[in-house]
């Protein structure tokens, strides 16, 4: 092993996560993508939002994860990979696939406007692609971010995927070199073609993340419009990714559980629990009888005979199948061959099922109706081609941040309409609140009073349970 390496991983032992922080641009990688204008789009978008600011805030609990000198003296003799040690460094189950060889090696580039973007490799199996990537500036583009990421098959279809990615890159002129990954969660099982084709877009940011943030604490004093941040550039990059199926084929397991427990007098149906390399799969199902709308369950996680957690996996918690039912993903315990596996929560996220409306008078800025006292209207505030309603939220004990409102919206004649864009900033002024940003468009015929569907509600209702599922 190098002696660079071997003094990483030992700053990695000692310091455990000290340098895995939640980074300061967390709000911009919630607004990735968000101008896709499909509504089955939005959706999937939704889901890699809320999934994209839990695996931040999850590194924080995960500090008793040690790295593997064998990820290490595996990884050192891939050409330009070892920064992989980090990006797996929070994510137990990557970092074994990783230690029994599953990680392909690409190397493949393309480079347009003084920008290079390689894949250099990728884990992946039937449930879950993570693409291990580099972006290089050989020009000027101090402040860049990665835009409209797509996977296509070889007849250039879409896949269908939620995508999670890191975006706003600060100092770029400094770094000229930044490695990231991109998170893939593969909606339907056998899709992956033998080569999938990555097309990626950047922007150029007019400022920096600091300047922005000082904007933002402004929103609502000043008429800010979003898309003046961003200047797209105009091509687009490109990269056919060959896989190796026979890797993962045939492995995962599945074990059928089918118990129902009680939580704060929610019944709640645990079904079938399906373990990748690199991701385990929890089915659950909210009884339709309950007297509250569950959005989640607090701290959700698996562990094993040892105690030993298995957490949310990185870039995605869960799939909404329908209104009741849930797909949960967790870190993988594949390739650590667990005895026993326990399913624990501290509680669940819920309102009554008469409570889940947010009214508001746009022309006369008034909040009309709200089921709860923690939701304030700060801001209605007009712009060029929309109004931005600036909302002020309980911040949840766990810091995590979600969507609290549905991408859909009413007037008072019942005409839906969607939502331009939406954003997200923890704190504010030292309080107990976040800050939620929602975008109406000006161009439509619609009623002043608009009707707003609340989808998640970050007050803690503690009510902690275990159950063995394994």
């Amino acid at each position: 092993m190098s002696k660079d390496i071997e003094e990483q991983l030992k700053d990695y032992k000692i310091n455990k996560y000290d340098e895995v922080s939640i980074p300061a641009e967390i709000d911009v990688y919630i607004e990735k993508g968000i101008q896709q204008n499909k509504k089955h789009e939005k959706t999937q978008l939704r889901k890699r939002i809320i999934t994209m600011s839990a695996c931040f805030v999850l590194i924080l609990f995960l500090s008793s994860i040690r790295m593997s000198s064998v990820i290490a003296s595996y990884v050192i003799n891939i050409p330009g990979l070892d920064y992989i040690v980090k990006l797996v460094s929070h994510d137990k189950g990557l970092q074994m696939a990783l230690e029994n060889d599953f990680i392909q090696p690409i190397g493949i580039s393309d480079t347009h406007e003084d920008i290079t973007l390689t894949v250099d490799g990728i884990i992946v199996d039937e449930g879950r692609m993570v693409i291990f990537y580099t972006v290089e500036n050989n020009g000027d583009h101090p402040f860049l971010q990665l835009r409209n990421v797509e996977l296509k098959n070889d007849s250039g279809e879409a896949l269908s995927v939620s995508l999670t990615y890191g975006g706003f890159v600060s100092n770029f002129n400094e770094e000229r070199k930044k490695s990231e990954r991109i998170e893939i969660n593969l909606q339907q099982e056998n899709e992956l073609p033998d080569i999938a084709t990555l097309l990626v877009n950047f922007s150029e940011a007019r400022q920096t993340w600091e300047a922005y943030s000082l904007e933002q604490a402004n929103i609502g004093k000043k008429n800010i419009d979003d898309r003046d941040r961003f200047t797209e550039l105009e091509s687009t990059w490109k990269i056919d990714i060959p896989i190796n199926k026979e890797k993962f084929k045939n492995l995962k397991e599945i074990y059928s559980i089918n118990k129902a427990i009680t939580v704060h007098n929610q019944k709640i149906d645990i079904q079938q629990l399906v373990i990748h390399p690199t991701r385990m799969e929890l089915d659950v199902v909210y009884d339709e009888n309950n007297p509250l709308k569950i959005f989640s369950i607090d701290n959700l996680r698996i562990t094993d005979e040892k105690g030993e957690w298995k957490g949310i996996v990185n870039g995605t918690t869960a799939t909404h199948l329908n209104d009741n039912k849930k797909r949960h993903y967790f870190q993988s315990s594949y390739f650590s061959y667990p005895k026993k596996l326990y399913l624990e929560g501290d509680g669940i996220y819920a309102l009554g099922k008469d409570q889940l409306e947010v009214v508001v008078d746009l022309k006369n800025e008034k909040l009309l109706k709200s089921p709860v006292d923690g939701i304030k209207l700060l801001a209605v505030v007009p712009q060029d081609e929309q109004y931005l309603l600036h909302f002020q939220v309980p911040q949840p004990k766990n810091k995590m941040i979600h969507d609290i409102f549905d991408w859909t919206f009413k007037d008072a004649l019942g005409q839906e309409y969607d939502t331009n864009n939406w954003g997200y900033s923890t704190g504010g002024d030292g309080g107990d609140y976040d800050h939620v940003y929602y975008y109406i468009p000006k161009d439509v015929k619609m009623d002043d009073i608009i009707t707003l569907k609340i989808v998640h509600y970050p007050i803690l209702i503690d009510a902690p349970f275990k159950i063995r599922i394994k």
